[in-house]
């Protein structure tokens, strides 16, 4: 049998070009979605805008494609470098919590319900934050929900605010904290059905109501203890003590004629900044309580804020003897990761 050289050599190198193309693409989806940690819906549409530049260009002008790729690829870099910075603008550095992951967000789950529909798994997904990420208003061009939504865990402090086509679909909800009547309330409204029947004290931590839509229908909502929780929980913990807060939680030293402006995004910069920071300034912030403020209000650790309040009460202790106590109070919460 004879053989045409030109044509193995021919499958060989279209083999190999082929195999490169497909080893760039997954090289780039697994740094994007891997090391990254970022879920680059665009990722494909350059490779296929890559592809068809590369075809235009030796069709008409009859440049190798390997030479176009060699020549587009600063311009491909700054293509998605300026992506990136509308993306940066637009999303992240307004610091309107609304905006923020929005674009990861409809990614991740339009990827999920992908994957939910050909494997039955995740069983579960947890959403928190639900009326800024599925909100009342929402473009079906931007994300198209299932038509029964189910094996959802919506949290939320405003489900007025949450899609209602969403809403409708709770089979149970459930109220804590201090005003369950008018949590509760804003869901029936939403969803236009009458207002279950409760009584509007505030409930003791660790309790809630339970509203048994689907399974109790017509049925009035019960009361129910929670169970304690056998470990402690730290909530949170990797975002506050390496994570990214935003410019409006942050910590700023600023010193006591206000002519610094460090910025401590996390507990991790911030035990950074204390150490190097000069006692005065150091000093200014614990006697008026910035430090137990920064950690109640924008960490959310009532337990961390307490503890620093009382060394900030301590009268007599020197910087550096209060700069110890605070660190050994976040290090002994939180535990930046490896």
């Amino acid at each position: 049998m004879d053989i045409s050289w030109d044509l193995l050599i021919n499958a060989i190198v279209a083999g190999l070009l082929l195999g490169g193309f497909y080893a760039a693409v997954t090289a780039g989806v697994s740094i994007s979605f891997g090391m990254l940690d970022i879920v680059n819906i665009a990722h494909p549409a350059f490779i296929i805008l890559g592809s068809y530049i590369a075809y235009f260009i030796n069709i008409n002008y009859g440049v190798d494609p390997i030479v176009v790729s060699v020549l587009m690829l600063p311009v491909f870099y700054a293509l998605g470098a300026l992506v990136y910075q509308v993306y940066y603008v637009s999303f992240e550095r307004r610091g309107q919590e609304s905006l923020r992951g929005l674009a990861f967000f409809f990614g991740l789950f339009a990827r999920l319900m992908e994957m939910r529909s050909k494997t039955g798994r995740p069983h579960w997904l947890v959403i928190d934050e639900t009326h800024h990420l599925l909100p009342e208003v929402l473009d079906p061009r931007v994300l198209t929900l299932p038509p029964e939504p189910h094996g959802m865990l919506l949290l939320t402090v405003h489900p007025e605010s949450v899609h209602v086509p969403l809403l409708k679909s709770v089979g149970t909800a459930i109220a804590i904290g201090s005003t369950p009547r008018a949590t509760l309330g804003g869901l029936a409204k939403a969803i236009g059905e009458p207002v279950p029947e409760i009584a509007n004290d505030p409930l003791q931590p660790g309790d809630g109501i339970a509203w048994l839509r689907e399974a109790a229908p017509g049925r009035r909502p019960v009361h129910f203890k929670g169970a304690a929780p056998k470990g402690e929980h730290h909530r949170h913990v990797r975002k506050y003590a390496a994570g990214e807060l935003g410019p409006d939680r942050s910590f700023y030293f600023r010193g006591p004629a206000g002519k610094l402006k460090l910025r401590a995004q996390n507990l991790q910069v911030f035990l950074q900044m204390a150490e190097g920071v000069d006692d005065e300034t150091w000093t200014f912030h614990l006697e008026r309580g910035d430090v137990s403020g920064w950690f109640r209000e924008s960490i959310k650790d009532d337990d961390l804020a307490d503890e620093a309040a009382a060394i900030e009460r301590t009268r007599g202790l020197s910087a550096t003897e209060s700069r110890e106590r605070i660190k050994k109070a976040i290090e002994g919460r939180y535990t930046a990761p490896a």
